[in-house]
């Protein structure tokens, strides 16, 4: 297995002034936020999604397989935010999702099995599966939403005037759906945000990546390639740094994010108990309005 070289810094950091370094890295940046004429009207669909559920509860439903653990039946009367392979779940049965999200570039039949048996009301995907899914009969151009994640995970390093989770442009780097799903629920004021199937297990157990869908008894271990555990870690620790810059800007905004997947490792916001909050009788807890920015 190929060992990760140690990062650094290079002999041009090191020779280029500091106050000269940060105006090239923020010149480079503005550059990558760039948005082209068309990008500019494919996402200006979603200024009218602002707000539209303020201060109402919402789940974002991840894959974890501890989602086999939860009865999912009420969340028929709840704002569903779901993605991937939530096709799979034999939910679909009782209730349909109410947003589904998917942070790929599958192949067009690919797609057409994912988003035929949901029945979502709108459906978000990267622009650059734009060409694909305009292929797929089932999906209405009306309840189609496309977004544009960049490349840069650090909402610090973000010039002044540009908002790294605004969907009319370039949002901060996601590495799923999930992410997605919980920038849009911002966007969308949405409070509080429940989590759930976000097990977020890799390290645990990096020789296997289950999924609700998947039994270990059939999963077979994944092959680890190139990456070394240390790479593992390295991309695991970015992935925790845009989760709490989500809880951050959320608590800014007057929202709250909470995490009430049954068991897992994502610490980065409040634990709840699931039961608890979809009893019958349990009232939705009422949640601070959105603040506009």
């Amino acid at each position: 297995m190929r060992e990760d070289r140690p990062t650094g810094r290079s002999l041009a950091e090191w020779l280029v002034p500091p106050a000269i370094a940060r105006r090239l890295r923020l010149r480079r940046l503005r550059r990558e936020l760039e948005v082209d004429a068309f990008q500019r009207r494919l996402l200006a669909r979603n200024a009218g999604l602002r707000h539209r559920h303020r201060g109402r509860r919402c789940f974002v439903i991840g894959n974890g397989p501890s989602l086999n653990e939860l009865d999912l039946a009420p969340l028929g009367r709840e704002l569903t935010f779901v993605m991937s392979r939530f096709h799979l779940n034999p939910v679909l049965g009782r209730w349909r999702p109410t947003y589904y999200f998917n942070s790929g570039a599958e192949p067009v039949e690919q797609i057409r099995r994912q988003v035929a048996p949901l029945g979502a009301r709108a459906y978000f995907f990267k622009t650059l599966a734009r060409t694909r899914v305009e292929r797929v009969p089932e999906l209405h151009p009306g309840d189609v939403y496309f977004l544009l994640p960049g490349e840069r995970y650090l909402f610090e390093e973000w010039p002044e005037g540009h908002d790294p989770t605004d969907p009319t442009g370039t949002l901060c780097k996601t590495t799923s759906g999930s992410q997605l799903a919980i920038l849009m629920a911002l966007w969308m004021g949405c409070s509080p945000i429940v989590l759930i199937g976000h097990d977020h297990d890799w390290l645990a157990r990096p020789d296997r990546y289950l999924r609700f869908y998947e039994s270990p008894a059939e999963k077979a271990p994944t092959d680890p390639g190139d990456y070394s555990y240390r790479r593992r870690m390295e991309g695991t620790l970015a992935i925790w740094r845009t989760y709490e810059r989500l809880r951050d800007t959320a608590r800014r905004r007057g929202q709250e994010i909470v995490n009430a997947t049954r068991g897992g490792y994502l610490d980065v916001f409040p634990r709840v108990d699931y039961e608890d909050l979809v009893s019958p009788g349990t009232p939705t807890p009422a949640a601070p309005a959105a603040r506009r920015r």
